[in-house]
């Protein structure tokens, strides 16, 4: 997608959510983030940005992009499905686009734990594969960010809950979810497939593409 190596992030996106009504109220410290630079919102408020570049390859072997179009559909799957992702913070996930690689998972949720949830402002990470992504309906890509967000533990977004910062146990129960959310289609994830259900309406669409052109561009 044209200008997704421009830096954006979960904060910068949800501010934008705010302004068509989102739930979320971006709370940003300072304190524990490492090389943070303050910039001026629309809204003149100051958010910290944690200082990292678009792609960066130097401390890992995965050239990667901050995954703004993973974010404004999690936004929107969240504001369908409240209760179902009742207390997910989209402020401590981070959702990343893994380019370049046709093998591995279309989408793998990891959990930050003790002790290194202390010092970094993260619980979990989501990470899409590119390859994968593009060979997807926008159905099974809505989907696919509804299964991930499922990962999270009920209460691990909570650190006075024992899920603090866990992943889901998955049992039948749990996928079966998932496969009613995909109106009981049980091969929603092959590519291919054609008559997948759409979780989000067209508008919730227009939505994530506004949203995701807005966030590309907040550092042009």
């Amino acid at each position: 997608m044209a200008g997704m190596e421009k830096l954006c992030s979960v904060p910068a996106i949800l501010r934008l959510g705010d302004v068509r009504g989102s739930h979320f109220i971006v709370a940003w410290k300072a304190a524990g983030v490492t090389g943070a630079r303050r910039m001026a919102s629309k809204s003149n408020e100051q958010d910290i940005w944690p200082e990292r570049a678009g792609k960066e390859t130097m401390s890992c072997k995965k050239e990667w992009i901050e995954d703004c179009e993973a974010v404004a559909i999690a936004m929107d799957v969240i504001d369908k499905y409240d209760e179902t992702f009742e207390g997910l913070d989209l402020t401590k996930m981070r959702f990343i686009r893994i380019l370049g690689e046709p093998k591995g998972k279309a989408c793998k949720v990891t959990s930050v734990g003790f002790p290194v949830n202390i010092d970094v402002p993260y619980l979990y990470y989501m990470e899409i594969n590119d390859v994968k992504w593009k060979e997807m309906t926008d159905a099974q890509r809505n989907l696919t960010i509804f299964a991930g967000l499922f990962e999270v533990a009920p209460g691990g977004m909570d650190p006075e809950s024992v899920n603090y910062g866990r992943k889901r146990k998955r049992d039948l129960e749990d996928y079966s979810e998932v496969v009613a959310a995909a109106g009981g289609r049980y091969d929603w994830k092959n590519t291919g497939a054609e008559g997948i259900h759409d979780i989000l309406t067209s508008r919730d669409r227009d939505n994530i593409k506004s949203l995701t052109s807005e966030a590309e561009g907040a550092f042009k």
